[in-house]
């Protein structure tokens, strides 16, 4: 559906965030896409023998692969940087998965009480107003 003169542009990162604003439809849109930066919302989270956590959901845009640097925005610990060490789906180990892939990521530099559910992974740790630690 459009809204004539004006569209909602949505990020949607936190809900803590203000996820949308009004932008102005009289204005050019880009002529090339911008690449979609990797999501995903943590649907569950466990450790394993190994020594790592894992964390399962579907990817909702973008791509990760096995030796990413990601990003956790957690509402326990802000937003902290992973390593992205193994990627599951249905019991097959893949290097690369991509948007409604359905994954298990197994990642380091967080404890496993440190997430919940409903966290979100992203691309990057590089959101304006976020403090890394």
């Amino acid at each position: 559906r459009f809204v004539t003169g004006w569209r909602l542009v949505c990020l949607g990162l936190l809900a803590s965030q203000p996820a949308c604003t009004l932008a102005d439809d009289d204005k050019e849109a880009p002529t090339t896409a911008a690449p979609t930066e990797f999501r995903m919302t943590v649907a569950d989270h466990f450790g394993i023998a190994s020594g790592g956590t894992v964390v399962t959901g579907v990817i909702e845009s973008g791509t990760v692969s096995v030796d990413d640097d990601i990003c956790i925005l957690s509402e326990k610990a802000g937003a902290k940087p992973l390593k992205v060490t193994g990627i599951e789906s249905f019991n097959k180990l893949l290097e690369t998965a991509a948007a409604n892939d359905r994954v298990g990521l197994l990642v380091t530099g967080i404890a496993l009480d440190a997430i919940s559910v409903g966290d979100r992974l992203v691309g990057s740790c590089d959101v304006p107003g976020m403090d890394v630690s």
